[in-house]
């Protein structure tokens, strides 16, 4: 009979995978150290593969153990947004948005848009992070961002995702003033 791997150990391998200690996720999942120990022991032991390397301060993810941490975090990510769903469908607008952006959009446009759609959806989080494209594309991938509202330049990761072409940027040149270059 194989090993059924259940949502609990799942849950407590990604959070210490992502705190890089068993205290630290002890803290964030609100469990008891020896309680996470044990998941993390009847994972691997079920799993028959070691995917801690424990150190003295914290552990880390063996190659087995990294492999296993992107999908685990795509299923509890997968899981987050099904039960998002359901709440929808039951005309719950509730629930979480994550958005990449870039650094221009989330000080200029985002912070009135923001705040109009939370008047409309109060009970939706809205998590934003930001940075470049190229540093969104692993979070994209496994469903840790929704979306991204980002510079696009065309690259490898065409064949992968859907573009879609919002608006133009204007683009200046700034300089002080007596600059030499002005004018030129």
């Amino acid at each position: 009979m194989s090993f059924q791997i259940k949502f609990h150990q799942i849950r407590a391998f990604v959070e210490v995978a992502r705190q890089g200690s068993i205290r630290g996720a002890s803290r964030t999942l609100n469990l008891s150290q020896p309680a996470l120990t044990k998941s993390i022991k009847e994972l691997e032991e079920g799993m028959a593969a070691q995917l801690f390397v424990r150190r003295s301060k914290g552990v880390a993810l063996t190659e087995c153990g990294e492999g296993f941490y992107q999908r685990a975090r795509l299923i509890l990510e997968e899981l987050r947004a099904a039960q998002d769903d359901i709440r929808q469908q039951q005309g719950q607008l509730a629930g979480q948005i994550n958005i990449g952006m870039g650094a221009s959009v989330s000080r200029t446009l985002m912070p009135a848009v923001i705040t109009r759609f939370h008047a409309q959806h109060p009970q939706v989080n809205v998590r934003i992070m930001e940075g470049q494209l190229v540093s969104m594309i692993n979070e994209l991938r496994q469903g840790e961002l929704d979306f991204t509202i980002n510079t696009y330049y065309q690259g490898p990761y065409d064949h992968e995702f859907t573009f879609e072409k919002l608006f133009e940027k204007p683009f200046a040149v700034f300089c002080r003033e007596g600059h030499p270059a002005i004018g030129t």
